[in-house]
């Protein structure tokens, strides 16, 4: 089961109150520290009703770490980003969302410990893995889990969220590869150019949303995928036979099926695609696990 924020959303008002009162006043303001940049950008979310501490004015210059902090948790494989998934997984341990035989919990905490060291370690880099993947099964065949609210609070979330900070990389394809004296040296430069630059502008046009980011990752991923393979294919004229040529055409082809079956349904094909891509590699890892 997935273990979000959100749930906290279910809660009426009275229960959030009751809830709040339970606290102590020294857990109650670490939390509040804790989450104050948070509550103060977002007021409306399930977190808020805790409320936050320090006055605005501190707050707000608190907000310049939120662009770094981002940056890493955008990198799956940093130690935040890496400690934030091994966390989720713990919890849902302890609140029996997840049941475990005691060895495994043993295992688990176990590699908790050692993503001290993450990721200078063999063991520290293993456990990373574990967690990761773990985050990865919890995450398939969960649509329609989420209720209505909850929904609009990720939507916000993200809309809020990808406005903080700058980009971590640019996209830039180089669109102006030289042009050869040869014809046909001519014909291929020409080719592989305008491939890229309609690329640019496909991807440009298709942008980028934070809120449906499986859609657009997964659409920018096999646009940038047909374009690869037609530049390598053209660039390579010792291939262009009738024995070796068929091998690209068909995985172009494959490519082309896969993109104009997401195209019919964007936002829940693409989500389908990326289950499938994660529900092929847990059946890996099994494999490689009994053998």
């Amino acid at each position: 089961m997935i273990i979000t924020a959100s749930s906290f959303l279910n809660l009426s008002e009275s229960e959030r109150v009751k809830l709040k009162d339970s606290i102590s006043s020294e857990i109650l303001h670490d939390l509040q520290d804790a989450l104050s940049v948070y509550n103060f950008t977002l007021e409306e979310n399930p977190m808020g009703f805790l409320g936050i501490s320090g006055n605005k004015m501190e707050i707000t210059k608190r907000m310049s770490e939120i662009e770094s902090l981002l940056e890493e948790l955008y990198d799956r494989y940093s130690y935040t980003s890496t400690v934030c998934m091994a966390v989720s997984i713990l919890l849902g341990i302890w609140q029996g969302k997840i049941i475990l035989r005691s060895a495994d919990l043993k295992q688990k905490l176990d590699d908790f410990g050692a993503l001290s060291e993450y990721p200078e370690t063999e063991h520290s880099r293993a456990a990373a893995a574990s967690f990761r993947a773990g985050v990865l099964v919890f995450a398939i065949g969960k649509e329609g889990r989420a209720s209505e609210r909850s929904k609009a609070w990720i939507d916000q979330f993200w809309d809020t969220v990808s406005g903080l900070g700058s980009c971590i990389q640019a996209i830039e394809i180089n669109c102006s590869e030289p042009i050869p004296d040869d014809p046909l040296g001519r014909l291929i430069s020409s080719y592989t150019n305008s491939a890229k630059t309609e690329l640019k502008e496909r991807l440009d046009h298709w942008g980028f949303n934070l809120a449906k980011i499986e859609m657009s990752e997964v659409i920018g991923a096999l646009l940038a995928r047909q374009t690869t393979i037609a530049v390598e294919f053209a660039s390579a004229p010792a291939i262009w036979t009738p024995h070796s040529a068929p091998l690209m055409l068909r995985t172009m082809a494959d490519v082309y099926i896969t993109l104009a079956w997401i195209l019919k349904e964007p936002e829940e094909r693409a989500k389908k695609f990326v289950d499938d891509g994660l529900g092929a590699v847990k059946l890996e890892l099994a494999h490689r696990k009994n053998s």
